[in-house]
């Protein structure tokens, strides 16, 4: 069974605050981990991704807004948002994955 654990649950911030999710693979190890956003009424968009034992998230397109990073043995993936905006409302989700 896959299990994939995001911590805190839920996030309440004022605008201009940071915001700082983690998540941890409970079940796996595998070697990708992403970070998608869903703001309401639209589908899911990826933030970015990092494979295992890599320094900088892959993509690299929203790091004005965004900073990701692997920790604890790289079964773990935070995700931070810099400075609160209306736009950041919505789902956050994390997943991995061994296929590349």
């Amino acid at each position: 069974q896959l299990t994939i654990f995001q911590d805190p649950p839920l996030i309440v911030k004022q605008a201009g605050q940071e915001a700082l999710i983690d998540c941890e693979q409970k079940t796996t190890d595998h070697d990708q981990m992403y970070w998608y956003h869903q703001e309401r009424g639209q589908g899911l968009k990826l933030i970015d991704y990092m494979i295992r034992g890599q320094k900088d998230p892959t993509e690299g397109n929203n790091k004005d807004i965004y900073e990701i990073g692997r920790t604890k043995g790289d079964k773990h993936i935070f995700l931070k948002v810099k400075s609160v905006k209306a736009q950041n409302q919505g789902l956050y989700f994390c997943a991995s994955s061994d296929a590349q």
